[in-house]
């Protein structure tokens, strides 16, 4: 399988994919992913208003690179890892379960969470927007990053978590 073209309904993958030319999800779909490899090694493309990278399991690891031209976002009850670089417009994070953000991510507007845990280790993990907003669930980072980072502002009234560095 080369890549897989998705528009508007879900899209469940779930054996590996040896494909390179990548993924695309368009029309603001749900793309639901059960294996550390189904998206193959080519990156996932974004495009449309609402477009969702989802958890089909628990413990999932991707390492592909992520592109999208409007906000886009997770809705995850299962843990994800996103270790590939997400670009574009900005990032939402719903649901109750754990995303851990390890890229060095260059995407340009607001980190928003709304429910569950975002778990971040340094300021390039959220981009280059100056604000990550807090509507529900909690931040997980880094105890230097959450209290004394002057170049990303953290608002709203849930909890942000620190671990000792």
């Amino acid at each position: 399988m080369e890549g897989h073209q998705h528009s508007f309904s879900s899209q469940y993958l779930r054996a590996a994919s040896s494909g390179s030319t990548g993924t695309t999800l368009s029309g603001g779909g749900t793309l639901q992913v059960a294996n550390n490899s189904a998206m193959g090694v080519g990156d996932l493309s974004v495009s449309g208003i609402g477009g969702t990278l989802q958890a089909g399991v628990s413990g999932l690891t991707v390492g592909n690179n992520i592109a999208s031209d409007q906000p886009c976002g997770g809705r995850h009850g299962n843990g994800l890892t996103l270790n590939g670089v997400i670009s574009g417009a900005a990032l939402s994070k719903t649901g109750n379960g754990t995303v851990t953000l390890n890229g060095n991510n260059t995407y340009s507007g607001n980190t928003t969470l709304n429910a569950g845990v975002l778990s971040i280790s340094s300021s390039a993990n959220v981009g280059s927007a100056s604000t990550i907003i807090m509507n529900g669930g909690d931040l997980l980072g880094k105890w230097h990053f959450c209290t004394a980072n002057t170049s990303h502002r953290v608002v709203g009234r849930k909890r942000r978590n620190q671990r000792p560095h």
